[in-house]
């Protein structure tokens, strides 16, 4: 018999009820899930008055090896009028009545608070899974899937699956739904949910917009095609409804090979489909026909309570199937700032699912459950985790090569503990983390590149893999490579990675003998000139930051990072000194020095030269800069080309000017390529 509509109010009333009657408290329940409360619902008999009813599941008990004095009870719902009701009810043995079996012993005791647009999309749903029912399938629409007779035979269920159910249970709203369809594939129920909103007076009931040609605008139908090469052998659809993006998928049967995680696909029950994902927390559904939240591995809901990530079944052979599931696990429990369970993390350090992670796993995947980490709102806590269970040379490795160097992955742990001590300084004080946040790190972009480069501190040291050839440029550093085929990161991550490698030790030393000098008792300094040798002159300083480029923050916290990192011992004396440098710099007006426009362009010098160009214009021009920085107030470049003597010429080649050879050397000499004595 067709399922009867449920009313909002009913949908939305708790699956349980205390022995006076009452529903826990939504505050209650996220007050215990975040942490901040504790509860431990009391035991109670059925009340003869209340429509609702519980008690303890002893299956759900008896599953996993959880201390059983610290297990909240599991209760199941029963006596409930949305399961008693004449137009629910099955003859027992029948489908319906199975169907209806696992949904009651999988009902957990909590209420989820809908918004009305979400209870408005529910509400859709609900009466397009009543018209299915109602409605008999064309002969070639029931063939295209195969089905088992008594789930053919079932009623149509509909439940909000993956991350949604456990967001709503901690107070976050969501962008996205997840619908579980328990007897259709996702676009055969796009398809009947298209073929239902065009009937009459659907769209006005649901109050959905409607198009100039009458048609209700739902959103269009992203089919994601069936594709056994890729065991994608059931098709899905991404739609948006009022606004939401909603993803329609069957409930699913996962089998794996050792080969790929690309697992074989198959229709599921709900049970099938929980233990297929990849923590319990997020394994919980939302069932929309009967509006209550089920939880069929029987722990989500406890260890949500606990603040625990788990698998829903043995860890091992969880992550053996698809190793993908480490990092996410890591995602989450960074996210959610949850404990990973200690046979789950057992399971991690396994030599064999670090190669599982090397074989089967895409480098761009790995990537990109990185990115979300570092994305996340503790991405030190992801960092740390990746670190204690030994993963570092798993992920930022190219697995193209073999390994010619060995990073030091001692150096990390400093490093990033510095990081997040560092970015949780306020960045309106005075003392040196302070004075870095609000220099180096001014946005959330530069926090993800700055967690992102402290990965790269491991291989600040390795040796340049061939030396440098006049002429041409130097081959990326090993940290790079890590980073391109490692992780696939992005070109302009790679290039900064390497920017910090390469000018990490022409940094340290421009910090470090700037600091001597403004430290010394003689240390007067006049703002906008200083001799040509001063390492704490404007020009030199702001010539510096020209050659490093616009990452140079991020390059001097790498840097900084690296010497915490060696000595960490000696950590707040070395972020004194970065400190002491960058407020220097601030004084000197020269932190935006890399994008100073010059006063005259390569074509104006050498007509006001009459020379033709050459490859003498580029020191020429430097210069002319280096006057340019020595003069901030200047607005004419007539004295910086007068210090340029015009070039005289053999054959076809120009010489150097004198004074630009004389400016060439000095710079070099201002350029050594070691680092501060206590770390060359």
């Amino acid at each position: 018999m067709p399922a009867a509509p449920i009313s909002a109010p009913v949908r939305r009333r708790c699956a349980w009820q205390t022995r006076a009657g009452r529903g826990l408290p939504l505050l209650a329940l996220r007050a215990a899930v975040t942490g901040t409360a504790s509860f431990e619902p009391s035991p109670h008999k059925k009340p003869a008055s209340s429509p609702f009813s519980c008690w303890m599941n002893q299956q759900q008990r008896s599953r996993g090896s959880a201390p059983q004095a610290h297990r909240s009870p599991k209760r199941r719902r029963v006596g409930s009028p949305l399961l008693s009701a004449p137009s629910l009810a099955s003859p027992p043995g029948s489908p319906g009545a199975r169907m209806a079996a696992i949904t009651t012993d999988a009902a957990v005791p909590v209420d989820i608070a809908l918004t009305d647009l979400e209870q408005r999309i529910c509400n859709l749903l609900v009466d397009v899974a009543k018209y299915v029912d109602e409605t008999p399938l064309p002969r070639d629409f029931r063939s295209q899937v195969s089905l088992p007779d008594d789930l053919a035979k079932a009623r149509l269920e509909l439940r909000i699956t993956g991350g949604w159910v456990r967001d709503k249970l901690l107070g976050v709203d969501s962008q996205d739904i997840d619908i579980g369809i328990n007897k259709m594939t996702g676009y055969q129920f796009g398809l009947k949910l298209k073929e239902y909103l065009e009937q009459p007076d659907k769209a006005a009931k649901h109050m959905l917009a409607v198009g100039k040609d009458g048609k209700p605008v739902a959103g269009s139908l992203h089919k994601i095609e069936a594709n056994p090469d890729k065991s994608k052998h059931l098709e899905t659809v991404t739609t948006k409804l009022m606004g939401l993006e909603v993803d329609l998928v069957n409930l699913r049967k996962e089998t794996y090979s050792d080969e790929s995680r690309n697992p074989q696909i198959e229709f599921g029950t709900p049970e099938e489909d929980a233990l297929r994902r990849d923590a319990t927390v997020n394994a919980m559904f939302y069932n929309i026909n009967e509006g209550i939240v089920e939880d069929f591995t029987g722990r989500g809901y406890e260890d949500m309570q606990k603040r625990i990530i788990r698998t829903p079944l043995e860890p091992y052979q969880t992550f053996k199937d698809d190793p993908l599931r480490v990092l996410r696990l890591i995602r989450f429990a960074s996210r959610l700032d949850y404990d990973i369970d200690a046979e789950a993390q057992n399971a991690m350090r396994n030599e064999d699912i670090k190669r599982a992670l090397k074989l089967k796993i895409s480098r761009e995947r790995i990537g990109k459950e990185l990115e979300k980490t570092l994305h996340g709102p503790d991405p030190r806590k992801g960092l740390s985790l990746i670190d204690e269970l030994g993963l570092y040379g798993d992920i930022f490795i190219d697995p193209t090569k073999q390994p010619m160097y060995t990073p030091e992955v001692t150096l990390w742990r400093p490093a990033y503990q510095t990081l997040a001590n560092l970015l949780s300084a306020p960045a309106d004080s005075s003392d040196s983390t302070s004075v870095l946040h609000a220099t180096l790190v001014r946005n959330s972009e530069d926090a993800y590149n700055a967690w992102n480069i402290t990965a790269a501190i491991p291989y600040a040291d390795a040796p340049a893999r061939e030396p440098e050839r006049l002429g041409k440029r130097p081959p990326p550093p090993h940290a790079t490579d890590a980073f391109r085929e490692g992780i696939k990161a992005t070109n302009k991550l790679c290039e900064l990675v390497t920017a910090c490698v390469q000018n990490r030790k022409d940094i340290a030393t421009s910090v470090h003998e700037c600091v001597e000098q403004l430290e010394k008792p003689s240390g007067k300094f006049k703002n906008s000139v200083g001799e040509d040798d001063d390492p704490r002159a404007r020009h030199v300083l702001g010539m510096k930051v020209r050659k490093w480029g616009a990452t140079w923050r991020l390059q001097t916290l790498f840097a900084a990072l690296y010497e915490v990192a060696s000595e960490p011992e000696r950590e707040q004396a070395i972020l004194a000194i970065y400190a002491k440098f960058l407020s220097h710099m601030t004084s000197l007006n020269i932190l935006d020095a890399y994008a100073l426009k010059p006063l005259i362009d390569g074509k104006a010098l050498s007509k006001a030269l009459s020379a033709p160009p050459g490859p003498w214009m580029k020191d020429a021009l430097d210069v002319v800069m280096a006057w340019q920085l020595r003069n901030p107030n200047a607005t004419d470049a007539k004295e910086a080309i007068q210090l340029i003597t015009p070039p005289t010429f053999l054959s076809s080649e120009p010489k150097q000017p004198q004074n630009l050879q004389k400016y060439k050397s000095h710079t070099a000499a201002k350029d050594p390529a070691g680092c501060h004595p206590s770390r060359s």
